[in-house]
């Protein structure tokens, strides 16, 4: 397989910021629940999870939970009833990084990229596909599909593509069950129609030294 080896669960977290405030009911069901406002400067975007999810640290990521072609923030959703982790992350590349592989100049390309890597996944079969709108009327591409798991059975998985100026991004929910898969799509969806980018700061973004700008003295 290709560089498409490196988004599948080698995961983990970044950084950064959370607030506690009060859920809306689609998340969870519970109107006295709680979620977790998540900013990541790294991966440059912020959104809304569920309090009960936990972040999980990488083995494969350097700093900051990112490498040469990218960072990754990855939670980790525990049944209460079973021993079963299911995983949501966002992994962020950075388009000079993977233009060699994917040949990607719009998310339409970045989109059949993926896919064209998917088909090789053992276990692979594609369900169903759909499109969601997120803050700042910018269009996820998503698609569930079936993928053998390391026990034996099928991942349920609700892949999502993003682009953002020069950053694709690549979303995964995954779980090995059924029913836990199907019982928290709808928050899953929640989730990523929360996510919003972070602004480029134009005033910071200079070619040259500021002493060069201002002549020295």
């Amino acid at each position: 397989m290709k560089l498409f080896g490196l988004v599948l669960i080698t995961t983990g977290i970044v950084v950064i910021s959370s607030l506690s405030i009060p859920m809306l009911p689609v998340f969870g069901g519970q109107s006295n629940a709680t979620i977790i406002y998540y900013e990541n400067p790294f991966l440059g975007i912020n959104f809304q999870h569920p309090d009960s999810w936990q972040k999980v640290s990488p083995s494969s990521f350097e700093d900051n939970n990112c490498n040469i072609f990218g960072c990754i923030v990855v939670f980790k959703l525990n049944d209460n009833n079973k021993n079963i982790d299911s995983f949501f992350s966002i992994r962020s590349y950075d388009h000079d990084s993977i233009k060699g592989e994917c040949k990607c100049s719009n998310l339409i390309d970045f989109m059949t990229w993926k896919y064209e890597n998917l088909v090789d996944v053992p276990g692979f079969l594609f369900i169903d596909d759909e499109e969601l709108i997120i803050p700042g009327n910018q269009s996820a591409g998503m698609m569930e599909y079936l993928s053998l798991s390391n026990n034996e059975g099928f991942n349920y998985n609700y892949d999502g593509s993003l682009q953002y100026f020069d950053k694709f991004y690549d979303i995964r929910f995954e779980s090995p069950s059924k029913t836990f898969f199907k019982q928290h799509l709808p928050e899953i969806k929640n989730v990523i129609g929360s996510i919003e980018f972070l602004e480029i700061n134009q005033e910071q973004n200079i070619d040259q030294p500021s002493f060069l700008m201002q002549g020295l003295k």
